[in-house]
């Protein structure tokens, strides 16, 4: 199990990746949709922005004032040039407890994800850090809404991603790299045809739900 020395190496390390890949993008493809119901890839970077710079409470009483609305909370933000966004992005976390800071690392996986897979950008994330939040998004005390539900869709599967050397589970099989099934238990119908096994049809139905 990663200390929480190693885990906040491992979110500064996913910051300087993600940063990386959005000083490359055109202008074209950051108004173009991300894998998040509605928002284009600016907005998606203007929401883990957010998320990476404040506490879990600072981002509860945020949402709050804005009637629990995300997307009117990230509209002020929207204004920021990319630029501006990217070094926002890169800036130190704020990172609390251990929970806290697998929420942030959790989080900028995924959302790194819902950028690359619409355009097409391949990524072969660190196993380590894929291995934790696989963990982190099935484990009993891990996350719940945020992470869209993950453990109750995998709720009597068994998961396996041999490029990574993971497993979790029993019952019916859901195979495939380890990033797909990451991306399909949180809710990423695209990452669907990454996997195979007989539960895939079974984390299929539970996303449509």
């Amino acid at each position: 199990m990663a200390d929480a020395y190693e885990l906040r190496n491992m979110v500064e390390a996913e910051q300087a990746d993600f940063a990386v890949l959005l000083r490359g993008l055109t202008p074209e493809q950051w108004a173009a949709p991300s894998l998040c119901n509605g928002w284009s890839i600016h907005d998606t970077v203007v929401h883990i922005a957010i998320h990476a710079h404040t506490s879990g409470a600072q981002r509860i009483a945020g949402l709050a004032r804005v009637g629990f609305s995300e997307d009117r909370q990230m509209e002020p933000e929207r204004t920021r040039t990319s630029d501006e966004l990217v070094e926002w992005l890169a800036s130190p976390a704020k990172l609390g407890g251990r929970f806290d800071i697998l929420t942030q690392l959790s989080e900028l996986v995924i959302h790194q994800q819902d950028v690359r897979r619409p355009l097409g950008i391949a990524r072969q994330i660190p196993p380590d850090r894929l291995a934790v939040v696989l963990d982190f998004g099935i484990a009993l005390g891990g996350l719940t809404w945020t992470m869209a539900f993950s453990r109750r869709r995998s709720k009597g599967l068994r998961l396996v991603a041999p490029d990574i050397g993971w497993w979790a589970g029993t019952g019916p099989e859901v195979r495939g790299p380890g990033e797909a099934i990451l991306m399909a238990l949180n809710g990423r119908a695209d990452a669907l045809q990454d996997l195979t096994g007989d539960g895939t049809r079974v984390l299929a139905e539970r996303i449509r739900d």
